[in-house]
């Protein structure tokens, strides 16, 4: 029997995006997941194990399997390992997505990649979609090249957007890193110099649904984040009060006296006002709420 549900390959499935994703969404679609080494935990979906890099094996599948939507999860997002290691920040953050983004755009996919808040210079207080960037790292210099490969595709949604949630056993996230510390009675060193606006990671997952089924043709840049800015410091506070940790661990850090890491933009908003343009069936809730809501499903 035919299945009516749409076909979604997800790459990068066994990322912290992508796992959660495909946990929130298993039964709404038909999902199918490249992954890299990670194993998938979720037995529901089809997971294969591929190498992009292998174009004709890549096109072949994706031919045979005929999806109507890729989303690109996959990236490598430790900044001092992309410093380290650009030739290989480059090839995971920038050549792969130019794989799937010409493929996708030669076989008509619709495609959605994953992009990130590290793309400019502190040379503003908010960035929008016009804006162009300046990467101050390796980082964010290869993503900014991957969306200049999906940008080649007329049919590729690029979303920028920071979010926060659990992360794998592979990658901890920044509130991992902080569970983890004030669990252990271990005091942390949170910036009080870096803003940003990022998203829960439900929050998220909740978005690229619906843009996958109410607004198929979207195409472009797209930011995507909490209307308002906060400070990693003041973040951290919020998240420690509702996860009921001692705040006295907290300590007040910056950035900008920390010399032995990589080099990071120190504000990062982004603007979303095309978001609530766009997307006007959905209300992202403030901070306090998506923070409340990823404590209540930390119990």
């Amino acid at each position: 029997m035919m299945s009516n549900k749409k076909k979604i390959l997800i790459i990068g499935g066994s990322g912290a995006l992508g796992s959660r994703w495909i946990d929130l969404n298993t039964f709404e679609y038909e999902i199918h997941a490249l992954v890299h080494k990670s194993e998938i935990l979720n037995k529901n979906i089809n997971a294969n194990s591929l190498d992009i890099f292998d174009l004709e094996n890549f096109k072949t599948y994706l031919i045979k399997l005929k999806p109507d939507i890729i989303i690109n999860a996959a990236a490598e997002t430790d900044v001092d390992f992309c410093e380290r290691d650009f030739k290989n920040a480059l090839k995971i953050n920038s050549s792969l997505t130019y794989i799937i983004s010409i493929l996708s755009n030669e076989l008509k996919i619709k495609l959605i990649h994953i992009s990130t808040d590290h793309l400019f210079d502190d040379s503003k207080e908010i960035y929008n979609e016009q804006d162009l960037p300046n990467p101050i790292n390796n980082y964010g210099l290869t993503k900014y090249i991957s969306e200049e490969a999906c940008l080649l595709n007329n049919n590729a949604l690029v979303l920028r957007t920071n979010f926060f949630g659990r992360g794998t056993k592979k990658k901890k996230s920044f509130t991992d890193f902080i569970d983890n510390n004030l669990l252990n009675g271990k005091e942390v060193s949170l910036f009080t110099d870096v803003l940003f606006n990022p998203v829960f990671i439900d929050i998220l997952c909740k978005i690229i649904s619906l843009i996958i089924n109410e607004h198929p043709s979207l195409s472009g840049i797209l930011s995507i984040g909490s209307i308002t800015g906060i400070s990693k410091y003041d973040f951290g506070i919020k998240y420690a009060k509702s996860m009921k940790y001692d705040l006295k661990l907290i300590k007040k850090g910056k950035i900008a006296n920390n010399y032995e890491l990589t080099k990071r933009p120190k504000n990062m908003i982004l603007c979303v006002d095309k978001f609530n343009k766009t997307i006007k069936n959905f209300q992202i809730p403030d901070i306090d709420y998506q923070i409340e809501m990823m404590c209540l499903e930390h119990d």
